[in-house]
């Protein structure tokens, strides 16, 4: 069991820990100089490194201690682990993700990270200039292509799909639907695909693989009768045409002009080591036993993703929910967040759902399966960045469906979200644990703007409906972070779904200290 020390209560009192504004590390993760096979990895190093200006750390991917120590004394916002794709798993993920929680004492993660790696190392090279191409190039604007896969009958192409914030960000965005119940659905891919190759962002959602998108529906999972057992050479097997996939080999023949990815298809992270697991039951097999399958180079989704030309990739190493794609999309063009930071921001809502107290399986191979964490901040958990977390592609601008106003009061501060009535991604408390009441309203104040000190606080709310009538809110969250010169206060109020769902909402929060 891995967990950090406890710091919510019902009535919540925030706790408020130090932390020296950091810089940039580059980790060289299991790359020793001596060995020509790392040879264009550590190239790849040396350019990040000449660009960021950055600190280098060898490790060995095997000693945490050393990795929280070199964190501790260096205090980097940004870390950039270069490695080659057989290091890169669920669980070495896992265990950078609670390490990067404990380096002060607020449950939230310390510093953002990601991960470079590639099919080889001049292919890691490559992606490390697209990269410097995206940082030369500043934010971003054009084609936002999505795709997703529907129960329906028929595949279909919506040309002003394009989410309210992101049309306010100067993008266009086809959205297109593959029908699992449509024979034709294949055409549509292909059409989709023609689509593909000028988008600047490129979005997938549906269910999967590490080796393609289930364009079939995945109840399938749930059909035990056609079930086999696990083994390397029936990964996929499906003679009769049953389980049509969108494959990672389609993708490699694309030419992307350098998009930044984002992708809620379950394990479309991995690049070589994947854990077997009950999601992926229908197209890999069931297994008794923590398994580890070794994915080929041509059948990976994200080494497709990023041998076609792709400059940063936001996915899941393993099971995840799609909605965290929305969730992500949402706050990078509110904030105009760096990619870090965006990831960051869906792993402290992980780490606060769970109260301080994270729990996360780390499956040993060839041990039985373990099922102690929960699985929603399990696959929250699972989310990570392949490309550079300090990249900031996009302007910020005013979420269109939801605004939130601050300012000081003698003591405290007064915080005031208003909702549009319809639905927010961020409405659905998705790692928390509080069903019914999951429900909610969030907001996420920098309190050393406002010039209000104090190191605790504690928060009523008032919510009202748009004819003035109270909802049933109650607060649930009030944490502070200090994040880099900045103080952070995470408020969070929640209401019982049926009662709520949907509708607009005010919700004063009444901050005070402690």
């Amino acid at each position: 069991m891995n967990m950090v020390p406890r710091v919510l209560a019902a009535v919540l009192s925030c706790a408020l820990a130090s932390s020296a504004q950091g810089g940039y590390l580059v980790v060289a993760l299991d790359l020793p100089a001596a060995d020509a096979a790392c040879a264009g990895f550590r190239t790849a190093v040396e350019a990040v490194r000449t660009f960021h200006k950055a600190d280098l750390f060898e490790w060995d991917g095997r000693d945490f201690e050393r990795l929280a120590g070199a964190c501790r004394e260096r205090q980097p916002a940004n870390v950039l682990f270069v490695l080659r794709p057989a290091s890169l798993d669920l669980v070495l993920h896992r265990r950078i993700l609670l390490q990067a929680a404990k380096v002060d004492a607020d449950p939230c993660v310390d510093f953002a990270f990601g991960y470079l790696t590639a099919e080889s190392g001049d292919d890691c090279v490559a992606l490390w200039r697209r990269i410097e191409g995206l940082h030369r190039k500043g934010t971003l604007s054009g084609l936002w292509w999505q795709a997703s896969v529907c129960s329906a009958d028929k595949s279909f192409r919506y040309p002003a799909g394009a989410a309210s914030i992101q049309s306010a960000a100067g993008f266009q965005d086809p959205h297109h639907y593959f029908a699992n119940r449509d024979p034709g659905r294949m055409r549509a891919v292909e059409a989709a695909l023609d689509e593909l190759g000028e988008a600047q962002v490129a979005e997938f959602t549906g269910c999967g693989d590490p080796q393609g998108i289930w364009l079939f529906d995945d109840d399938r999972n749930k059909e035990r009768d056609k079930h086999w057992d696990y083994a390397p050479d029936k990964v996929g097997h499906d003679p009769d045409g049953a389980m049509p996939r969108l494959l990672a080999s389609r993708f490699r023949s694309l030419p992307l002009a350098a998009p930044i990815v984002w992708s809620g298809t379950c394990h479309s992270g991995a690049v070589e080591r994947v854990f077997v697991e009950g999601d992926i039951v229908a197209t890999f097999g069931r297994t008794t036993r923590a398994t580890v399958h070794r994915l080929a180079v041509a059948d990976s989704l994200a080494l497709a993703w990023l041998h076609a030309g792709a400059a940063a990739l936001l996915v899941p190493l393993g099971a995840n929910h799609g909605l965290a794609v929305s969730n992500e999309t949402d706050f990078a063009l509110e904030h105009g967040a760096s990619l870090g930071e965006v990831l960051k921001a869906t792993w402290d809502d992980v780490f606060l759902a769970a109260g301080g107290e994270l729990e996360l399986d780390l499956p040993v191979e060839g041990e039985p399966h373990r099922h102690g964490e929960k699985v929603m901040q399990g696959g929250g958990a699972n989310r990570i960045l392949i490309g550079d977390p300090a990249l900031r592609p996009f302007r910020a601008v005013p979420h269109p469906r939801e605004t939130t106003n601050a300012e000081s009061l003698d003591g405290g501060l007064r915080v005031t979200v208003a909702r549009a009535d319809g639905f927010v991604a961020r409405g659905w408390d998705m790692y928390g644990d509080s069903r019914p009441n999951d429900w909610r309203v969030a907001a996420r104040v920098d309190v050393s703007k406002l010039g209000v000190e104090g190191v605790s606080f504690t928060a009523e709310v008032a919510a009202t409906g748009v004819d003035g009538r109270s909802l049933p809110y109650t607060v649930t969250r009030c944490v502070v972070e200090q994040w880099h010169g900045k103080r952070l206060l995470h408020l969070q109020a929640n209401g019982r779904r049926a009662q709520v769902e949907n509708q607009a909402v005010t919700a004063v929060f009444t901050v005070r200290r402690s």
